[in-house]
């Protein structure tokens, strides 16, 4: 796998996982913020690539080129809990726990229920927007 380090803009770094077919496996990214914080963020690993040490090498390629060209600034990141051990391996420390809270919309609980309601014109107005 071959990873290329894309700068998207000046705080905004992306790299990308290539397979030896030019076919994207996954990618990760870090934004630079003030006082000198950079934020590891927005992994996604390919579901056929999972399991087969993507992440890992995206992850070492990022921090490497932090530790290289960023020497003086803190790495921040939420991870999952099937990363957090990967983090700690590389001396990072969990400072909170965060939860991810989910709702299902009270209006609309599925796509059925969308399209019984575009079906049956209960929509006052509507606006087309492409």
């Amino acid at each position: 796998m071959k990873i290329k380090a894309l700068e998207v803009d000046k705080s905004l770094f992306l790299f990308i996982g290539i397979d030896n077919d030019s076919k994207v496996l996954g990618s990760c990214s870090f934004k630079i913020r003030k006082n000198n914080i950079i934020r590891f963020q927005d992994a996604y690993v390919e579901k056929t690539a999972r399991g087969k040490g993507v992440y890992k090498k995206l992850f070492a390629s990022r921090l490497k080129y932090v530790d290289v060209n960023y020497p003086n600034y803190e790495i921040e990141a939420f991870c999952t809990f099937a990363t957090k051990n990967l983090f700690i391996k590389n001396d990072f420390d969990m400072h909170e726990s965060l939860f991810l809270m989910k709702k299902k919309s009270s209006l609309l609980k599925s796509h059925s229920e969308l399209s019984e309601l575009l079906d049956d014109n209960k929509i006052k107005s509507s606006i087309e927007l492409c």
